[in-house]
């Protein structure tokens, strides 16, 4: 990406806020989503990854579309990651499998498809066009580590004009290392030459940049993935203390659809579910109540601003 895109997503950001201005009570929630890429060559074809698939953002994308109380009503800037889960879309993946074919029939006499009627993806889909017809959603991608600092840079620049009223929330899997551009191969590294080193440089911790300096009236939140559960604790309270964000929530690998600790400057508190995976059954656990509760938590901090 160039300064063009970085020019392109002010703009479009700007003229979401600007529809949306118009309607009291409305605030607004930039989400990030899914993972991000480490490329390797400059001419990628080979690039470090993780198991991301942007479930939590989208599920999360879609309770703060739902949230109504009183006036109060959210508009969301979703930036995700090319091919990550997309809210309400991602029950088509989620309820039939990747491919969908479980919701498609073949007349073989006519020759015509047809959808197979389900009323959660009726109900996903009536929910989306909704919030297209509302202007309430707006969509944009990344894919590497530096198309993720560009997206979220403009984004929140964009939107700092609304001080107290926006929020962050940090749901992306940010990568933890890669390799600058400037230091990577131009073309597609060979094996001939047998194994290979790499010096990886660390990320910068782009949620204390928000904080920090993007979009210094924002409610932030951002999360901590660990898997051992003893790290958990310390590791989320440096980095509310490093980052200066408002929330961290912790979670572990193996439970992370079940539950999540928040960890706040006022103490900790836990949002706990019991149950199938949600990867199973299409619905999370978690995200409308964690949704509810920073809703709570943003409301408290515009009242003390």
């Amino acid at each position: 990406m160039s300064d063009s895109p970085r020019t392109e997503i002010e703009e479009k950001v700007k003229a979401f806020l600007d529809f949306n201005s118009q309607f009291s009570g409305r605030r607004t929630v930039i989400i990030t989503s899914g993972g991000t890429t480490a490329p390797l060559e400059r001419n990628t074809v080979r690039f470090i990854d993780n198991l991301s698939t942007g479930n939590r953002g989208a599920s999360s994308a879609e309770s703060f579309l739902r949230v109504e109380r009183g006036d109060v009503s959210y508009s969301v800037i979703f930036l995700h990651r090319k091919s990550s889960a997309l809210p309400f879309m991602r029950h088509f993946a989620v309820l039939s499998g990747s491919s969908g074919a479980s919701f498609l029939d073949f007349d073989e006499s006519s020759g015509v498809i047809q959808v197979v009627s389900d009323e959660n993806l009726k109900s996903a889909l009536r929910d989306r066009k909704r919030a297209e017809s509302e202007r309430r959603l707006l969509e944009i991608s990344f894919e590497s580590v530096e198309d993720y600092e560009i997206v979220v840079s403009s984004s929140c620049q964009a939107a700092s004009s609304l001080g107290n009223e926006l929020m962050f929330f940090s749901a992306a899997a940010v990568s933890d290392f890669y390799v600058p551009s400037d230091s990577m191969a131009e073309h597609k590294i060979q094996t001939s030459g047998g194994g290979m080193k790499m010096n990886l440089h660390p990320v910068p911790k782009f949620v204390g940049k928000v904080r920090k300096g993007w979009a210094t009236e924002a409610y932030v939140a951002s999360f901590k993935l660990e898997t051992d559960v003893s790290l958990l604790e310390q590791k989320s309270k440096n980095s509310l203390s490093s980052n200066e964000v408002h929330v961290v929530i912790g979670n572990t690998l193996k439970d992370r659809y079940e539950k999540v600790t928040l960890f706040t400057l006022q103490g900790i508190g836990v949002i706990e579910k019991q149950g199938v995976s949600p990867i199973k059954q299409g619905v999370s656990p978690i995200e409308q109540e964690l949704v509810s509760w920073l809703v709570d938590a943003h409301t408290k901090h515009i009242e003390s601003s």
